[in-house]
């Protein structure tokens, strides 16, 4: 199966690429001279929410505000969407079921 990665802009194709045992093989002689980068800047900020154990975006922007991280690149970070690791991490399980009656045992 082939998978096609356009441009959002322009719905041009530029890569054309196949999944080969869980990891997607591009063939990088057809990219075009234009394409320069092939990560955008959303991914970047999510990377650094898990790379950072799941930090909170704004505590992020106190880390960049601060200089505290070696390595963080000068980006604002919003949070403009859940994440999914954080979503389950909330979530609270009920143990055990209310009753409805009393249920007692004479000695």
């Amino acid at each position: 199966m082939l998978y096609l990665i356009s441009s959002p802009t322009t719905n041009q194709t530029l890569l054309i690429g196949k999944r080969v045992n869980d990891i997607y093989m591009l063939d990088i002689c057809d990219i075009v001279s234009s394409i320069t980068c092939l990560l955008s800047k959303n991914d970047d900020l999510w990377l650094w929410h898990r790379r950072l154990a799941h930090i909170h975006m704004h505590h992020l922007n106190k880390l960049l505000s601060k200089n505290l991280v070696e390595g963080l690149p000068v980006l604002k970070f919003e949070k403009n969407r859940i994440c999914d690791a954080c979503q389950k991490g909330k979530q609270t399980k009920v143990v055990f079921k209310n009753k409805n009656f009393v249920h007692f045992k004479n000695p």
